[in-house]
């Protein structure tokens, strides 16, 4: 056999196949994620350890409340963005895409300065009142230019994952920005430094991120031919689309702003920099479960948006199925790690004075589980145009979270906390799996992939007994743990559609015949 022969192509078919291009292409950003979340593991632990308990608290008191006004300063446009860029390049309707770029900018840096002004002239008035803690509105105050950059950042994404560049996220994304991070914190450490000096380096790791991105837009608009096209365009805002789909966008910011800030502010006011502390450490570990449907979502929303323009719902029903049961799969070994096994890690990763955090990592899993298994029914909905259906949800959600978090965290604190985010999520996941049929004509559960799910809830049990049952050690657990996931993958080769997806599979001899459930596909000659 010619080993140096080169492989025949694709068919024609796998060529033309959206879903395939998909899940392939979010394989790379989920390479690059599963990158960053270790680096970004590995940065917060670093910071967890260094800094007194008093001074993550009030570092992380700042990052969540930047965080929350992140999301009010792109008031929905960048997540709208993804969509309309899509279908106006797709119809080639260059001066409304021209305008939805500027009025995109315009807003953000306008917003942006706002709330800049607003925390620099409030920081005094905020110490007492909000949080008995000076240093952290002062961190607040130094943390919030992350929040235009940060927006102007997610324009720049969206853009990069219409026009097909996973390579640029990927860098970006997941190479640069935490080995930045990763840089300040080390220079932190090594220098003795405290809050504000980490706080200072966030800012310029930010600046140097967008940098990046700039001049890889540049380029992506000189190589594209799309800089061309938009220089003989005249900007035309589609204002009344724009607001239709962004008006239900904001409501959705409002649900995850009243869960940043309530939690925030609430565990500030009742509990101090010590409970917030205590929340916010394993907030980051219990959100590594999105890792995959973050990945995902990045290239979801153009293919199913140009489905949608397309008015193939078949389509529309394939690709979401297919992506929900690939992130529920790829997911379960996160939230074993986080929910099943919270407490060896926790202490493991964050020391002994954090042990108390591991109920709330184990809490905050399920909810994060539980919202990403049954896939992007938020997106779908919005693609699809229910916006009023996502508007009363939202505001619906939005209420539940502030009410659970009143009722729950100034008597119990952190695992009040942690009770009340897990039941908004859930809430919220269930309310939008409830429209999606009439949206879009998916199904409840697609009968294919029941037993996917069961599987899932099976392994979840058997891992569950087996923590109970004995304190092995985090090798051991690990060990479990990947056990458990490979038997469910192998279990569910068939229904994910291995073959499809990934055909280079099939060409390993071991390999591909336990994931695609009979003889491996030869190469061909």
């Amino acid at each position: 056999m010619d080993l140096t022969a080169t492989p025949a192509g694709p068919p024609e078919a796998a060529r033309n196949d959206p879903v395939r291009d998909h899940v392939r292409g979010s394989g790379l950003l989920l390479l690059g994620r599963i990158l960053a979340v270790a680096t970004n593991l590995l940065v917060q632990v670093l910071i967890v350890r260094h800094l007194s308990r008093a001074d993550y608290g009030s570092f992380a008191y700042a990052i969540s409340l930047v965080q929350a006004v992140e999301l009010v300063v792109a008031l929905g446009l960048d997540r709208a963005l993804t969509r309309f860029i899509a279908i106006f390049d797709e119809e080639r309707r260059d001066d409304e895409l021209l305008g939805t770029l500027l009025v995109q900018v315009a807003t953000i840096v306008a917003m942006g300065v706002a709330a800049t002004a607003a925390v620099i002239g409030l920081h005094g008035w905020m110490s007492g009142r909000l949080i008995d803690d000076s240093q952290a509105t002062g961190l607040l105050v130094v943390l919030i230019v992350l929040a235009p950059l940060g927006a102007l950042d997610s324009v720049l994404l969206g853009i990069f994952a219409v026009y097909a560049r996973p390579r640029v996220i990927f860098v970006r994304r997941y190479v640069l920005t935490p080995a930045l991070r990763l840089t300040v914190v080390l220079l932190v450490i090594g220098g003795s430094h405290g809050a504000r000096s980490l706080a200072a380096g966030y800012v310029v790791a930010g600046l140097v991120g967008l940098a990046f991105y700039l001049q890889a837009f540049v380029r992506l608009l000189r190589v594209s031919g799309l800089g061309a096209r938009l220089r003989r365009a005249r900007p035309s805002v589609p204002l009344r689309e724009l607001l239709a789909f962004t008006v239900p966008l904001l409501t959705t910011d409002l649900v995850y702003v009243s869960m940043q800030s309530t939690t925030s502010l609430l565990l500030g006011r009742y509990g101090g920099a010590g409970d917030v502390a205590t929340f916010q450490a394993v907030l980051s570990p219990a959100r590594t479960i999105q890792m995959v449907m973050t990945s995902a979502g990045l290239l979801f929303t153009p293919v199913a948006a140009r489905a949608f323009a397309r008015r193939d719902r078949a389509a529309n029903a394939d690709l979401y199925w297919t992506t929900a049961a690939w992130i529920a799969v790829v997911s379960f070994p996160l939230f074993a790690l986080t929910g099943v096994f919270a407490e060896p890690f926790t202490v493991a990763m964050f020391g002994g004075r954090y042990r108390g955090s591991a109920d709330v990592l184990a809490v905050l899993a399920v909810g994060y589980y539980l919202n990403v298994s049954l896939g992007f029914n938020g997106l779908m909905l919005k693609v699809t145009g229910r916006l009023r259906y996502l508007m009363a949800i939202n505001v619906a959600t939005a209420v539940l979270n502030v009410t659970l978090c009143a009722a729950l965290i100034p008597a119990h604190g952190a695992i009040g906390a942690a009770v009340a985010t897990t039941g908004t999520l859930v809430g919220h996941n269930a309310l939008k799996q409830a429209g999606l049929r009439r949206a879009a004509g998916i199904a409840l559960l697609e009968r294919r992939h029941v037993g996917t799910y069961a599987g899932i809830v099976a392994m979840t049990v058997i891992l569950s007994l087996y923590a109970t049952a004995t304190s092995a050690g985090v090798l051991v657990d690990l060990s479990a743990i990947v056990v458990a996931s490979v038997v469910l993958l192998v279990a569910n080769g068939r229904r994910l559609d291995i073959q499809r997806h990934f055909p280079e599979v099939g060409r390993l001899p071991l390999v591909g015949r336990l994931l695609l459930g009979g003889g491996a596909v030869r190469p061909p000659r």
